[in-house]
């Protein structure tokens, strides 16, 4: 696992790149913002202990990257999902710009999603998964 860089799920392009191996678009990139309706924060390597401390309950981590096509579609579902969503918060991790959490939680493939109860790691899911999907790992 030492060594090894988080890859793409979809074509295994190493997250270091600058952009998506296929060179493709694909729509559905999400901004996420304080201007959101919806509860989704950006956390860090810096941030990332005090944000989990500070919520209790279920937390649904995003493990992306800004050029992972199948992060964009990931993100467009969360994003939709996120104004219904009543029992968990959802935050985003960039793992170009937090490589120590990528690491830490061995992001080999993104997009990730991580699920935290009350500061515990209890499920993980690594690519593109639907609302279905998604709904189903905060509710277990």
């Amino acid at each position: 696992m030492e060594g090894s860089a988080p890859a793409c799920s979809a074509c295994a392009a190493e997250l270091a790149s600058d952009s998506h191996k296929s060179g493709e678009v694909v729509p559905g990139e999400v901004s996420v913002t304080g201007d959101s309706p919806s509860f989704i924060a950006q956390v860090s390597d810096e941030d990332f202990e005090s944000f989990l401390s500070e919520h209790s309950g279920t937390v649904l981590v995003d493990f992306y990257a800004d050029w992972c096509g199948p992060c964009k579609i990931k993100g467009a579902i969360l994003e939709d999902m996120a104004s219904s969503v009543e029992n968990a918060t959802i935050v985003k991790v960039n793992v170009d710009d937090s490589p120590q959490l990528a690491q830490r939680f061995e992001i080999t493939g993104i997009p990730a999603l991580l699920v935290f109860r009350d500061g515990k790691l209890v499920d993980r899911n690594v690519g593109v998964a639907d609302a279905e999907q998604i709904s189903a790992l905060i509710s277990e």
